[in-house]
């Protein structure tokens, strides 16, 4: 979400995760409220020298990112879970539930009025944690150290395994990428934290919103690098132990130079991310293949959501792609930005009309969510003022 200083913008889970090729391993060394790892072998993922290559990935660079291997690190057991129902990938309107759930589901549950006044059904296979709407969140718990600190934490991001939370802060003076882990899903991040630095996945410019593919072989940033005006979606493939090099995706939105909040399919072809300029909207970009480049972004999927006097940013969506969470914003008398949530049937499909999500909603500002891959758990960040230094996070889950 762009953040403008004071001015407002206009228990354990029951579910299971699949097993991801993070092993949840990280080295994170010094004491708490340390700079980055000493350690150059310090790393988020186990050693492997995957990348799918982004060569013509939609880039304004003409090499793209490195091809450094065709081989793909091995699938990990992490001990959070025994199995799934499959990620629901599908680029088609035949998704798979991706946890424990209720599998495809025949309900008709409606939930009161949109904002548009009409009362509106669940699509059957929009579910969170293997669940139809309407969903119960359990009351926010805002996270400890040290995720949280002093000066400000947002932009999160969830590994695949649910065991490795990355976020943007601004501690140590700079606004850069962090780490912090945990043993099992549910758990308190506990330890040392880490600056992303170690790794590639700061860069000595001003990083927000970090995204990694299923795998953790590419990632995707937002971030302002130095010489440069504007926020702008940066890739890089990770080469050995390292992600790099970065490059900035051509993302050309009419009005709206700047690129925000990236969120990557599981499957790495569609980017949903939040343009600004004079204001901030929802869009996605589509390709046909990894190694393809991304199409001109478009806004279309998202049309039911636009507000004259209102901002959409922070899209974030399970694995299915069916439940659309994101930061609707408002000024702090107005009651402030607020998570509102959309479903559509299919990938194919425009969102439906939004609503608020139940619970997580404050009367201060409540914005930049991320929902884990099986929709089981909720990030976000809540602040009573406009400024980035005065974020924190807080987690909830499907009930």
């Amino acid at each position: 979400m762009r953040l403008l200083l004071i001015i407002p913008l206009a228990a354990s889970l029951a579910c299971l995760r699949e097993n991801p090729a993070f092993d949840g391993s990280v080295a994170l060394s010094g004491s708490m409220g340390s700079t980055s790892s000493t350690d150059p072998t310090t790393t988020l993922m186990p050693d492997a020298t995957s990348s799918s290559g982004t060569t013509g990935a939609g880039t304004a660079s003409t090499t793209g990112a490195a091809d450094t291997s065709t081989t793909e690190p091995a699938v990990e057991t992490t001990g959070t879970g025994t199995g799934t129902t499959g990620d629901g990938t599908s680029t088609t309107g035949g998704t798979t539930n991706e946890a424990t759930g209720t599998g495809t589901g025949t309900s008709e549950a409606s939930t009161g009025e949109a904002s548009t006044g009409e009362p509106f059904e669940f699509p059957p296979e929009a579910t969170l944690c293997g669940k139809p709407g309407p969903w119960v969140l359990s009351e926010p718990q805002l996270l400890g150290t040290p995720v949280n600190y002093p000066e400000g934490d947002l932009d999160m991001w969830l590994s695949y395994n649910g065991l490795i939370l990355l976020w943007s802060s601004y501690r140590e003076g700079a606004q850069d990428t962090y780490r912090a882990t945990r043993a099992a899903v549910g758990m308190p991040f506990e330890g040392a934290y880490a600056n992303n630095k170690d790794i590639g996945l700061s860069t000595p410019g001003e990083d927000g919103k970090l995204a990694l593919s299923k795998v953790d072989t590419r990632a995707y940033l937002s971030t302002k690098l130095p010489g440069d005006m504007n926020y702008r979606i940066h890739i890089a493939d990770r080469n050995g132990k390292i992600y790099m090099p970065w490059t900035p995706l051509a993302l050309d939105f009419p009005d709206h130079p700047e690129a925000f909040d990236p969120h990557i399919s599981v499957d790495d072809l569609r980017l949903y991310y939040a343009p600004a300029g004079d204001g901030q909207q929802l869009a996605v970009a589509i390709r046909p293949g990894m190694d393809q480049p991304f199409g001109a972004p478009s806004a279309a999927p998202f049309v039911s959501l636009e507000e004259p006097d209102h901002d959409a940013a922070d899209p974030t969506l399970p694995a299915h792609e069916l439940v659309l969470i994101y930061t609707r914003t408002a000024a702090l008398e107005q009651g402030g930005h607020d998570l509102w949530f959309a479903t559509r049937a299919t990938i194919e499909a425009p969102f439906g009309p939004p609503q608020p999500l139940p619970t997580v909603n404050s009367p201060t500002h409540d914005a930049s969510a991320h929902l884990s891959r099986d929709g089981c758990e909720l990030f976000f960040a809540r602040s009573t003022v406009q400024d980035p230094g005065a974020w924190d996070i807080y987690r909830s889950e499907i009930q």
